[in-house]
This record gives structure tokens, C-alpha cells and sequence, in this order.
């Protein structure tokens, strides 16, 4: 009897021949502020589908030292090695400016709301004025940037509305704000873009903590690759050819 052959499948990498394996859609996913200052509580939350898009979180950067080192024919040779050293791509989201004028609700309003709170517009000066350090207890106004959030988060979804995967994007801190212009001829939405800056960024699945696991695990051992996999698959369709000649 012939023996068993498990080959490498390069069909398991292609979605378009799989019923289960597909490519993420670019509208699978919603963007959630869970904080006081951008997301509001109860009824003044900033709703998801308010954001029309939004990049996803990255690395601009990522830094690494050059070390050298010499070989036995006297030459020197360079190798780069990476460091903890990085810089993050902003955040950018645009919303859809909407009124509602059943409860009154406002985009432009609920972020003109999330800047007085950090600070800034003429509304938080005027009502500051007069107020100074050491001089009377602070006020919930001027204490709010305490409440400035420690994380965003991006939830991915597949065509049946299961959560695959979650992005956490840690201390966002809001650089840059445009509200949209008027434009007489024009027809189309109006929108405010805000966009982020943050520290770090972290993506979580049962599947890439299952990985993150299994490699760290084979740390320093040998890895059964696909070069290898192929290697072994080769020679076992020659021992076949042998055996059955």
C-alpha cells in the first residue's frame, strides 16, 4: 500500500476557491469612543454609524540600530537590529455632521462640546475667566481633562455580524479638527474630521492569541516551514515512485 502523502495546499491561501476563507470588507467594522469627552453617556452618545470612515492604526516608523561586526577574512560586516522605537500613524475619522431636530442633536454640537471640555473654543475661556489657581476649588470644567480617554476601539466584523477581531487604540489624543465648508453649488454631506494621535495600539482575536501562544513556544526550535514541508512532501512522492516501480 502506498504511503500517505501530506503535501503543503497552496488552496488553503486562496480565498476565492474556499467557502470559509474571504478577504475583510472595507465597511466590516464600526469605531467606538467609550469615553465621557468624545463619547457622551445614554442618549448623548456620539452613535457609530455617525462615523463614515476611519483609518485603521499602524506604524509610520519603526526604528532600528546598525550593529558591525567582523569575519574571519578581516572584513566588516553591517546587520540592523530592531529597537523599541516607533512612531504611530495618526488616526483619522470623519463624521457625518447630522441634526436631529426632534431631541435637538447636533455633530457639530457634540464636538464643539468635546473641545470645550479639553480646553479650547472661546466658551471655555469665557467661563474660566476670573478663576484662578489656589483661589477657590476647581471647577468640573476645569478638571474634565482628567477625564481625556484611554483607549478607542475598532470592532471588525464577518458577513454574519460576529465579532473577528478588535483593535484597542491606547491614550488618543485628539491633534486636528475641520469642520467641513459651505458650498452653495455643491450637494453633498457635510462632515467634521478629526484626527488622533496615541501611543500605542494592540489587535486582539482568539485566533492571533492562540498564535502568539504557539509561537512562543517554538521559540529556538526548529520550525516545520513550507520550504520544509514541501521538501518532505517531495520526497515521499519519490519514495512512492520508488515503491511502486
Amino acid at each position: 500500500m502506498a504511503p500517505e502523502v501530506v503535501a503543503f495546499n497552496p488552496r488553503a491561501f486562496q480565498f476565492w476557491s474556499s467557502n470559509e476563507a474571504r478577504p475583510k470588507r472595507v465597511f466590516e467594522a464600526i469605531l467606538i469612543f467609550p469615553d465621557l469627552i468624545f463619547g457622551g453617556d445614554g442618549l448623548q452618545n456620539l452613535e457609530p454609524y455617525l462615523v463614515t470612515n476611519f483609518s485603521r492604526p499602524g506604524y509610520s516608523s519603526i526604528e532600528t540600530i546598525t550593529g558591525e561586526y567582523q569575519m574571519q577574512t578581516g572584513d566588516f560586516a553591517k546587520i540592523e537590529y530592531p529597537t523599541q522605537g516607533f512612531k504611530t500613524n495618526p488616526l483619522k475619522v470623519t463624521l457625518l455632521d447630522v441634526v436631529n431636530h426632534n431631541k435637538g442633536a447636533n455633530t457639530a454640537a457634540a464636538i464643539h462640546t468635546s473641545l470645550v471640555l479639553q480646553g479650547k473654543c472661546d466658551e471655555y475661556e469665557e467661563k474660566m475667566k476670573g478663576k484662578f489657581e489656589g483661589t477657590q476649588e476647581a471647577s468640573p470644567l476645569q478638571k474634565a481633562w482628567t477625564e481625556n480617554p484611554a483607549r478607542f476601539n475598532i470592532l471588525e466584523f464577518d458577513n454574519k455580524g460576529q465579532t473577528v477581531g478588535e483593535w484597542i487604540i491606547e491614550k488618543p489624543v485628539l491633534t486636528s479638527v475641520n469642520f467641513s465648508e459651505i458650498n452653495y453649488k455643491g450637494s453633498g454631506f457635510g462632515t467634521i474630521d478629526l484626527t488622533f494621535n496615541y501611543k500605542n495600539f494592540s489587535y486582539r482575536s482568539s485566533w492571533g492569541d492562540k498564535l502568539l501562544s504557539n509561537r512562543t513556544k517554538m521559540m529556538g526550535k526548529e520550525r516545520n516551514t513550507i520550504a520544509n514541508a514541501l521538501d518532505k512532501a517531495s520526497d515521499a512522492w519519490s519514495g512512492m515512485m520508488d515503491w511502486t516501480g
